[in-house]
């Protein structure tokens, strides 16, 4: 979503169109146009299979003035084409609904979200099965986690996830992006592990229409085991890191040009669950 004002509502500068109290900012993103290295996240004995891809994701932000209330709708549909592999195509729709009231000092915000998505869910899960998501956006929490089936271990702590950013003069830019929650494994012995990470990235103006950028980040798989069975490794802890940048030209206002280079890279105790993946590609994003 754009910046907001004050009073929750939008960031008049970044509004492409007006009808009344209605205001609207659509775009069409190029999200990716390049090449994939390792399409299935597999290791190396397991000979990676490479692929060409592409995805296009048209959006658009709506708000909407109800009294001293704003109501805004984001709505985003991800089409992700492979060149290969028509088992990873894919058409993935995302809907975040807001109503944001200011009280007082205080800003009351409802934010409803419906997700329908081929995308993985995680580290874990390495197949784009569909899946559809609700829920709300919450920041840090308290998760009292209690399986029904039986020998499987109880988790009770702080969960958290966020998004902070800061610019810099105009001219830098700052972002930090931060987890820590429960996510379900595939594995029948190890069926859900703490994820806890971080990362961000750094966005430089350098000259004219130029800009680069540097980002980063690193996860911790922390796998819960089921009791009185096997496992070849007790309570496994996995780590994903991933580090890349990009440059990118502005033309104009609103629309931008990138070249990305991303690197994944996992290690696990499990040999299967290890790999390495290299992903690039060009983007582009067109605001109208």
């Amino acid at each position: 979503m754009s910046a907001q004002s004050t009073e929750g509502g939008p960031d008049p500068s970044q509004m492409r169109v007006r009808i009344g109290p209605l205001w609207l900012n659509p775009r069409v993103v190029l999200t990716n146009l390049g090449v994939d290295t390792n399409v299935f996240d597999v290791p190396a004995s397991k000979s990676p299979q490479k692929g060409f891809t592409a995805t296009v994701t048209p959006m658009n932000d709506l708000w909407l003035r109800l009294g001293p209330s704003w109501l805004s709708v984001n709505i985003r549909e991800d089409v992700v084409w492979y060149q290969k592999f028509s088992s990873e195509r894919s058409a993935n729709s995302a809907y975040d609904v807001s109503w944001r009231a200011p009280i007082g000092r205080a800003l009351i915000v409802l934010n409803p979200k419906y997700l329908s998505t081929r995308e993985r869910p995680g580290y874990e899960i390495d197949a784009r099965a569909l899946r559809r998501e609700y829920g709300g956006n919450a920041k840090v929490g308290y998760r009292n986690f209690h399986p029904l089936s039986p020998g499987l271990p109880d988790f009770t702590g702080l969960t958290a996830s966020g998004d902070l950013s800061y610019t810099l003069l105009g001219a830098t830019r700052f972002s930090v992006n931060f987890t820590r929650d429960v996510q379900y494994s595939y594995e029948i012995n190890q069926p859900y592990y703490l994820q806890t990470g971080a990362g961000g990235s750094i966005t430089q103006q350098i000259f004219g229409p130029f800009d680069v950028m540097a980002r980063g980040g690193a996860q911790r798989l922390a796998y819960r085991d089921r009791a009185g069975v096997f496992v070849a490794t007790e309570n496994r802890t996995d780590h994903v890191i991933t580090f890349g940048g990009g440059i990118g030209y502005h033309f104009g206002r609103d629309v931008r040009w990138g070249l990305n280079v991303d690197q994944y890279h996992r290690t696990s105790d499990l040999t299967a669950r290890q790999y390495d993946a290299l992903r690039y590609g060009t983007s582009m994003t067109y605001g109208f």
